[in-house]
């Protein structure tokens, strides 16, 4: 009679260890993506050779200078002209010198970035800043001899958005509490799965069962991933605003959790088939 309430008891514990699982996987790609620069930067990087954000950046660059001439030169503010400087950020953007100025300015907001998340006293607004693409295309203006020093004597400046200090406070608590879980559910998910092993007669069994329900947890996510996107991408275009960077870097991002959530799935998996081998072998034994 005392091995049914064991039984069930065990299969608790082990619900809630496999429903904390995907919870633990959000947590970890977060603070693997605040914390490591490197991690964020190879998320990232591949953007700048994206065809549609080498365009983005070229149409912002470009507005800026066109803008800056109208200001200082109006007499150069012609179609000619403007037509010149898209060229040229077309250009810039397309040479072998903008993948690294692109991953330059990711890094340097990225520094930002986790600064604002991890420190009370940082309320600066976190951007990308493309200032140095701006310098590569007013450079190639002048090369060309195209605009007079008079006109770029400055540089115009050219950001994209991350967050405003309004949102980074929600955003600090919001990764407090991921943070935290990332620290601690490890080790709570490793004491619930030994308890219900422990205490169970069926211990294989728990075995098995554990590792089905982490199986059905992460796939669970995945599906979450998948059809969650369109209402994610709109609830973070609401926070932060329109922008053609957005989807292409959310889905950048969002490589490296997907990696994480194979991984699990996979070792799940290898202890669906490898407990039920086993279990199949000992009754064919009895």
């Amino acid at each position: 009679m005392l091995s049914l309430p064991r039984r069930v008891s065990s299969a608790l514990l082990l619900l809630i260890a496999a429903l904390l699982l995907p919870v633990w996987l959000v947590a970890s790609w977060t603070e693997s993506l605040v914390t490591d620069p490197d991690a964020y930067v190879e998320a990232v990087a591949p953007l700048g050779e994206q065809p549609e954000v080498q365009a983005a950046v070229a149409d912002r660059v470009a507005a800026a200078l066109q803008q800056q001439i109208e200001d200082r030169v109006p007499a150069l503010s012609v179609p000619l002209v403007d037509k010149a400087v898209q060229a040229m950020a077309d250009k810039a953007v397309a040479s072998d010198a903008f993948p690294g100025l692109w991953t330059a300015a990711n890094r340097s907001a990225h520094t930002s970035l986790a600064a604002a998340l991890t420190s009370d006293h940082d309320d600066s607004p976190v951007e990308i800043d493309l200032t140095p693409v701006v310098e590569e295309v007013i450079s190639r203006l002048e090369m060309k001899g195209l605009l007079p020093a008079s006109a770029t004597s400055t540089t115009p400046t050219v950001v994209i958005e991350i967050a405003q200090p309004d949102q980074l406070v929600r955003a600090r608590h919001a990764y407090a509490v991921l943070a935290f879980f990332d620290r601690w559910l490890p080790w709570l998910m490793a004491a619930l799965v030994v308890a219900a092993v422990v205490i169970t007669p069926k211990r294989l069994r728990a075995l098995l069962v554990g590792s089905f329900l982490g199986l059905l947890t992460t796939g669970l996510l995945a599906l979450a991933l998948v059809t969650a996107r369109p209402q994610v991408l709109d609830l973070v275009e609401q926070t932060v605003g329109s922008s053609q960077f957005l989807e292409p870097t959310w889905d950048a991002l969002l490589d490296s959790l997907w990696h994480e959530l194979s991984v699990a799935a996979a070792v799940c998996a290898a202890g669906v088939l490898a407990f039920g081998l086993l279990g199949f072998l000992r009754r064919r034994r009895g």
